[in-house]
């Protein structure tokens, strides 16, 4: 075969300029390495990773292989993988975001249940030490309403009447929860 100076050159030329075609870039491709970064996100936010599960486990895989072998997927397959992939840490994100929020107002029902129970035991301990009065206006007729003969002031600030007996009031209420009720003619 006879090769002249040209066409070795013209040869090389078209040899070199289909061979740097050809190459294929270091490293992943893009939508893989956001898919990797995404994952990453995940991974560093505590409340992702301590309720995650399976969920992250299964898009770490999709995204591992889809990266071991996007150079050997034709482009049709690649974006099928990518979308595969996206969706599986949208699912994991999802996923352990919702298991955090039912573990946390699992975690908040418990805490207002606890306060209402130590909100619900002080109550009792002041209703037990000290009666409560409360000043409630009674609707009785003008003629049948009594002042007390002498009013005395007990320990504790608090101001207590005596009545000898019942003058003309139609209806007392105390708030402890018992009710009298005299009634008068």
């Amino acid at each position: 075969m006879n090769l002249r100076p040209q066409n070795l050159l013209l040869s090389t030329a078209l040899a070199l300029a289909i061979s740097s075609c050809a190459t294929v870039p270091p490293g992943p491709p893009p939508e893989i390495v956001r898919l990797q970064t995404q994952l990453d996100r995940l991974h560093a936010d505590p409340r992702i990773v301590d309720n995650a599960g399976p969920e992250l486990n299964n898009a770490d895989l999709a995204v591992d292989t889809l990266a071991r072998n996007a150079r050997t997927l034709d482009s049709v397959q690649l974006q099928q993988g990518v979308y595969i992939a996206d969706r599986l840490v949208q699912i994991a994100e999802a996923t352990a975001l919702a298991r955090f929020e039912e573990r946390r107002g699992t975690q908040l029902g418990i805490e207002r249940e606890r306060l209402l129970a130590d909100t619900d035991r002080a109550t009792r301990v002041i209703v037990a030490s000290e009666p409560v009065v409360s000043e409630r206006v009674v609707s009785a007729p003008a003629t049948t309403v009594g002042f007390p003969a002498n009013e005395s002031i007990s320990s504790g600030e608090r101001i207590s009447i005596s009545i000898a007996a019942p003058v003309g009031v139609d209806m007392s209420i105390v708030e402890d929860g018992a009710t009298t009720m005299n009634f008068t003619s």
